[in-house]
């Protein structure tokens, strides 16, 4: 138990980054059914080909997220995500008749052959220093929770250790299941990979196809130089989104209008903030010792930085305005500044000392290495032990003590001399700040840093350039909203909906105040960002709210959503919003705006390129288009296939093969690229060089194409798969 704790502590059980985690039942071990908590007799909230994804499986997997830094609605995304993944994965496992057999299991978690471990295993319980597995522990841990009567037993009765045996047993379950998951995928993608071939032709034809580079002078129509009339009907579009079905494939969104009302704060709330801080002033003003300084300071403030700042960094390093540099400077010790605004905060500046800094130090250190409270504790012993020899035997030697107990390997060989430094140094902060700022001559110091306990010494200081240091303390109070303020413009927003219950009359309130009606499209369902507002809880609800089914077009919301500035702790906005438009799940309409001129400009594009490529006829030269069209001709060299770079103008895939397609010396006909009509003339082509090495080549271009294949195949089954999600409904 005490082994699954250290790595329960030291590596979590957070699964990031794969999509297919999981399976439906677990092998390997003789489990009691009452550890899954993916039983299924929980409540269902969606289905994956008829199969059940119960509300016991999300929050399982949702818990493994907690502490990452993702939003609620963020975690349980990813989450859905991966159930989806880990069931289609293993339905398709199933159907394809595979599986890891017990003595598979044995090998992932204990073989030897480091080849064989999984991944999973390795990336999870391999020592951190070594990166190597003890397998005599996993073999513990294995016999430990395979059996849930025999774990029970350990407990003696206590109800505690019941639980905490049993979650224990829950997570080391889970690291089975990925495990088992994970070699079902790669069963499942090698199986894939193997079934690829690259004869010799193709790794000579992609050779060829890659390498060889040609240079070609070509002639660019904008299409907006293209001035010819030309039409686009609603029917042509409507045909062309069928015909390119899966581009236009869409998720069921909505399209939201919405009003923001800012929440500033007022004269009333600034000066509450500026009589706060005067009252701060008054505190630091009387406060005339070191001691007072830091008692005052670390009411308001969780740190009182040791540093001392030259001119140049005091505005560099510090944030002082630059125009009160001087005034500090010249003031007396304990002199107070402020309040005054900075960065919409208001602050008090006290000068707290002055001194000369060295330019450069020589000390030396003896470290011992200490990775938990029990080690740092034993490492201060000794160190201090160290310390009183030194301080009272003038015979020992700092050098002698070093090379015996030092366990910095660069110093130890000198003694522990880490010899001159400037203070540019790239020390650990606690280090450099002894050493520049609060550490005098000669003196013992024991410091605490990330990498251990060291006694440190300087030895010498350098003082060359007369440098001059002031320290300082700064306290300061962000000027927001007060709760006074807040609550009334909440009440304004309100007002505006009971007002304003329709799209229309909110758009005609809006005018009519001054306020912007920004629009947004495309929020599918389960999203949590919107453009203007972010990517917040709040924009998670508002999309929440435009999805449901009583949530008709038109309808405005019933209440002000606050959007909070999680920084500085307050609300900075309240958002009033309209739905404006639903679109349902399938291939997108012309009704939609966005798809509409996406589809008008290809199509428009297309007819352009063909009243080009008719009158190529009549113009038989690159500078004849050229002045046709009023542009210029232009030169590209060494322009490969698989780059397709124009300099200038861009990556243009098309125009690379039209290049690979002319002959030398003729000109070829036109063809669409991104940004207008291409025709080149091709000057010459530098040959692709022959293959050195045919083998290394085949595999080359047969991973190339398994990770195509491998990156469609998800998407493929994902298409064809049934997947219903009933979280939100």
């Amino acid at each position: 138990m005490a082994l699954l704790g250290t790595i329960r502590n030291r590596f979590g059980w957070v699964m990031m980054g794969l999509v297919f985690i999981g399976v439906a039942s677990f092998l390997f071990m003789d489990i009691s059914p009452g550890a899954n908590t993916a039983s299924g007799r929980s409540a269902t909230v969606g289905y994956v080909n008829g199969e059940k994804v119960s509300n016991d499986l999300v929050q399982e997997y949702a818990s493994e997220y907690k502490g990452a830094g993702y939003l609620q609605e963020e975690i349980q995304a990813q989450v859905w995500d991966r159930i989806v993944g880990e069931k289609l994965l293993t339905q398709k496992t199933i159907d394809a008749g595979m599986e890891v057999t017990a003595v598979e299991m044995g090998d992932l978690f204990l073989s030897q052959d480091p080849r064989l471990l999984s991944p999973v295993v390795q990336n999870r319980l391999a020592d951190p220093k070594t990166r190597q597995v003890n397998t005599d522990n996993v073999k513990q841990m294995i016999e430990m929770y395979k059996n849930t009567g025999a774990l029970m037993k350990q407990a003696d009765g206590n109800v505690k250790q019941q639980q905490q045996l049993l979650e224990q047993q829950k997570e080391w379950l889970a690291l089975e299941k990925s495990v088992k998951t994970r070699a079902l995928q790669d069963k499942y993608f090698i199986a894939l990979e193997k079934a690829i071939y690259t004869p010799s032709w193709m790794v000579e034809m992609e050779n060829k196809l890659q390498e060889t580079s040609y240079n070609f002078d070509y002639v660019r129509i904008p299409y907006t130089s293209i001035k010819d009339e030309v039409e686009v009907s609603d029917k042509e579009m409507t045909d062309y989104i069928a015909a390119n079905a899966r581009q236009y494939k869409r998720k069921a969104s909505a399209n939201i209008e919405y009003v923001v009302f800012d929440v500033t704060p007022t004269s009333e709330d600034s000066l509450y903030y500026y009589t706060s801080m005067e009252e701060r002033a008054v505190e630091l003003r009387e406060a005339k010792t070191m001691e007072e300084d830091s008692s005052v300071i670390l009411q308001y403030t969780k740190d009182f930085a040791p540093n001392y700042y030259t001119e140049s960094e005091m505005t560099t390093l510090a944030a002082v305005p630059g125009s009160m540099v001087d005034s500090i400077f010249s003031a007396d010790e304990g002199t107070v500044f402020g309040p005054y605004v900075q960065d919409q905060k208001y602050k008090v500046l006290k000068k707290v000392g002055e001194k000369s800094l060295p330019d450069s130090v020589r000390a030396r250190h003896i470290l011992i290495k200490a990775e938990d409270p029990t080690t740092g504790q034993k490492a201060r012993i000794l160190l201090d032990s160290i310390k009183n020899v030194l301080e009272t035997d003038p015979n020992a030697s700092f050098d002698s003590l070093a090379l015996l107990y030092s366990e910095d390997l660069g110093s130890k060989v000198n003694g522990g001399d880490l010899e001159w430094q400037g203070k540019d140094v790239s020390f650990v902060p606690q280090f450099k700040e002894h050493m520049f700022y609060t550490g005098k001559k000669d003196e013992y110091t024991l410091l605490y840093t990330q990498y251990g306990v060291h006694l440190i010494q300087i030895t010498d200081t350098k003082y060359e350039t007369g440098r001059v240091g002031v320290r300082i303390a700064v306290l300061e109070e962000a000027i927001i909203p007060t709760g006074k303020t807040t609550e009334a413009k909440k009440r304004e927003a309100v007002e505006f909906i009971s007002t304003n219950r329709t799209l229309a009359d909110m758009k005609k309130a809006a005018k009519e105040k001054g306020f912007t009606v920004a629009p947004v499209t495309g929020l599918e369902k389960g999203a949590f960002e919107i453009s203007g507002l972010g990517k917040n809880s709040t924009a998670a609800s508002i999309i929440t709210w435009a999805h449901l089914p009583e949530t008709k077009v038109g309808d405005v919301t019933g209440s002000a959503y606050a959007i909070d500035n999680d920084e500085l702790g307050y609300t900075e906005k309240f958002v009033v919003m309209a739905l404006s438009s639903k679109v349902e799940k399938g291939l997108a309409t012309i009704s939609d705006v966005q798809v509409r001129a996406d589809v008008e400009t290809t199509l428009r594009n297309q007819k352009k390129t063909a009243i080009v490529k008719a009158k190529l006829s009549s113009l038989t030269s690159l500078d004849a288009i050229a002045g046709a069209y009023s542009v210029i001709k232009q030169s590209a060299t060494s322009v490969q296939y698989g780059t397709a770079n124009l300099g200038a103008d861009g990556t243009e895939p098309k125009v690379a093969g039209l290049a690979a397609s002319t002959e030398i010396g003729q000109m070829s006909g036109a063809v669409g690229g991104v940004t207008g009509v291409y025709i080149v003339e091709v000057i010459s082509k530098n040959e692709a060089p022959a293959i050195a090495n045919i083998k290394t080549a085949r595999e080359k271009v047969t991973r190339r194409v398994s990770q195509a294949v491998s990156s469609g195949v998800y998407q493929n089954i994902k298409d064809n798969s049934e997947i219903v999600d009933e979280r939100m409904n």
